[in-house]
């Protein structure tokens, strides 16, 4: 079922009607202007459409909105359980590759461990924002490290001749 989007989001919506008694809200229910989100996402999928930075900001935000009450609702309900899941594939990727696999939490836009109500209510924009500026930290840093670098290999040659 991995490549049958249908089936994967009848199988989604079949579990949560189960599991919860609600039909979850779902990327058709969101209007960008005139045109829905699924067409507009068939658009640029399926038939080469650009989207405009705007438009696929609006894009995100609405895929946002719908990802965020479900995921909130799950860790809820079933944090125990994302957490084991979370540690199996931990301990099933450091088999794999013979080494021990940890993680650090670097904080995304979206997650399932994640439940910072700020950082849940965090704009598309706001976190394309907050990378960028991670990236000039980033960049920066690794500028000053290999300047640093270099200064040290002068040093040390110079001290060894």
């Amino acid at each position: 079922m991995a490549k049958q989007s249908e089936r994967q989001l009848g199988a989604f919506i079949s579990l949560w009607v189960t599991e919860f008694g609600e039909i979850p809200v779902l990327l058709c229910d969101k209007k960008m202007k005139k045109e829905d989100m699924v067409r507009f996402r068939n658009r640029v999928v399926h038939e080469g459409k650009i989207p405009t930075r705007e438009e696929a900001i609006k894009f995100g935000n609405a895929v946002l909105d719908v990802l965020r009450p479900p995921l909130a609702i799950l860790r809820k309900s079933y944090q125990e359980e994302i957490n084991k899941i979370t540690s199996e594939n931990l301990m099933k990727a450091s088999i794999k590759s013979g080494r021990l696999i940890s993680t650090m939490r670097e904080t995304s836009i979206i997650g399932a461990n994640y439940d910072e109500p700020k950082h849940q209510a965090k704009t598309l924009e706001e976190a394309l924002q907050f990378l960028t500026e991670k990236r000039q930290i980033y960049s920066f840093i690794q500028g000053k490290t290999f300047k640093l670098t270099m200064m040290l290999a002068c040093c040390l040659k110079r001290f060894n001749s």
